[in-house]
């Protein structure tokens, strides 16, 4: 919480808070922050600059006066190192295993896929005003900003997905003067083999050569039925042509029977032509014999014509 608000001769802003008194830089963005350990009192309600460049902070418990040009700053850059790895809140700086070396000494750390929950532990050896050390990590593979956590001095992650991160963390000393040569710590956590690379060509390998003989084996399948099918086929097309030739010879069986059917219509028609011109022949012979009969029974002489008529059908028989 802001309570007043000033800004000396170089720019730089000034705010009394209720845990002290802040700078920001306004060139670099930093701020240094000022507390009890440094002589100065919180809730400082009031902030005011003199002619001269001399600052005031008065409050409820007290006053407090400063020149911000005589206030010592420590330049010195502070490097970084590494102090722990813990894999589920256990240390493994003894796990000769997983960790030959001491962490500092470590550029590279291999986990198992089940070993994705991990914390590192890091101090800046700055050790003039150590609590107000201050840090910025990145964890390159899982995000992409840098993060600022204060002066909290360790970072955990939990869940990793198999992959290779790289954690990167960089420090700022009790004046706000930032180490940007960051340290760096190569972590790689293996997947399990099933999701590994040789597992995957394995795999894809197997699927083409179960593709590749099911696709023979039904090559196989198809070419054989085939084989029965144009076997079937040639079978089926003898037993038509057999059934065709016996068809043709039937149909000329039938057309045999009928030409010799048709013949003996032809000779019974005249058979029957032949009869039926005797038969009129013999009615217009009964004809004429009716009328000779008649002539002979109307005539005084039938006697005589009938002994006549009898003698030439004697001599015609």
């Amino acid at each position: 919480m802001v309570l007043g608000v000033t800004s000396d001769n170089n720019e730089n802003i000034w705010v009394s808070t209720l845990k002290g008194i802040s700078k920001l830089d306004t060139r670099t963005g930093y701020f240094s922050n000022f507390d009890a350990a440094d002589g100065v009192i919180s809730n400082a309600e009031i902030a005011y600059k003199n002619k001269n460049g001399i600052l005031f902070f008065a409050g409820v418990n007290g006053i407090v006066t400063f020149n911000p040009d005589s206030i010592w700053t420590n330049q010195q850059i502070p490097p970084v190192v590494f102090t722990d790895f813990r894999l589920f809140d256990k240390s493994i700086m003894f796990d000769r295993k997983l960790m030959p070396d001491h962490i500092d000494e470590t550029e590279e750390i291999v986990l198992m896929y089940y070993q994705n929950s991990f914390t590192i532990g890091f101090a800046a050896l700055n050790f003039i005003h150590p609590a107000k050390n201050v840090y910025s990590c990145l964890l390159e593979g899982f995000n992409s900003e840098w993060g600022y956590i204060g002066s909290q001095n360790e970072i955990k992650y939990t869940n990793l997905n198999p992959g290779t991160y790289y954690f990167k963390v960089k420090a700022a000393n009790n004046s706000g003067v930032w180490n940007n040569q960051e340290r760096v710590l190569k972590i790689v956590i293996r997947p399990p083999w099933w999701k590994t690379l040789l597992f995957r060509i394995l795999v894809v390998a197997l699927i083409v050569t179960l593709t590749g003989v099911i696709i023979k084996i039904r090559t196989l399948q198809l070419e054989h039925q085939k084989k029965e099918l144009l076997a079937k086929v040639k079978e089926r097309t003898l037993e038509i042509e057999k059934q065709q030739t016996e068809l043709k010879n039937q149909a000329e069986t039938l057309l045999k029977t009928n030409s010799i059917l048709l013949t003996n219509q032809k000779e019974i028609e005249q058979q029957k032509e032949a009869i039926l011109y005797q038969k009129i022949r013999l009615k217009k012979k009964n004809l004429v014999l009716e009328q000779q009969k008649e002539q002979i029974l109307s005539s005084k002489n039938w006697p005589k014509l009938c002994q006549i008529s009898c003698m030439k059908l004697i001599s015609k028989k």
